[in-house]
């Protein structure tokens, strides 16, 4: 039930992101997961720009996230769907960055507009002055990459003052 739970998801998204702009006259930028199921799916693609079109929302609003561990066991497949993402305007982001083994190979060659940094190296960088350097190398990696960074997680003003 997976597959008919997403698209349902996928499509609502579209939905909330034209009565926001009804209602607030602005458009409001939206994240949704894609499952591992979806990536898969022969015409996610062309349903998602069908969801986003018939609703009159621009493809820079409608933001796309895939795990981690989805493109470093599967890059192969993950990057070209990716990358015909973003071709159709379409943002992309990476979600619990860093709770895998991460490989950097393959961020170099994923197409990708945010790094979401996982939960877990949010809650322990306050124990582990090693993790508060390997946030700060993510962070300065996104930017090289001309890339968005969002910690997940944050709950305090010292975790929130790292990040300015």
């Amino acid at each position: 039930l997976i597959a008919e739970l997403d698209a349902y998801i996928l499509r609502k998204a579209a939905e909330y992101i034209k009565e926001w702009k009804d209602k607030l006259g602005v458009y409001i930028n939206l994240s949704v997961n894609l499952s591992r199921v979806d990536i898969y799916r022969p015409h996610l693609l062309e349903d998602i720009i069908d969801y986003v079109d018939s609703n009159n929302v621009p493809h820079s609003c409608y933001y796309l996230e895939i795990t981690e561990s989805a493109f470093v066991e599967d890059s192969k497949e993950v990057i070209p769907f990716l990358s015909k993402i973003k071709e159709n305007g379409f943002k992309v982001e990476i979600d619990d960055f860093g709770s895998c083994y991460s490989s950097f190979g393959a961020l170099a060659d994923l197409p990708f507009d945010i790094l979401k940094i996982d939960m877990q190296f949010i809650r322990s960088m306050d124990r582990n002055p090693k993790v508060k350097a390997i946030i700060k190398m993510i962070i300065d990696l996104a930017k090289m990459m001309d890339a968005i960074t969002v910690a997940e997680g944050v709950e305090t003003e010292a975790q929130y003052l790292f990040y300015l």
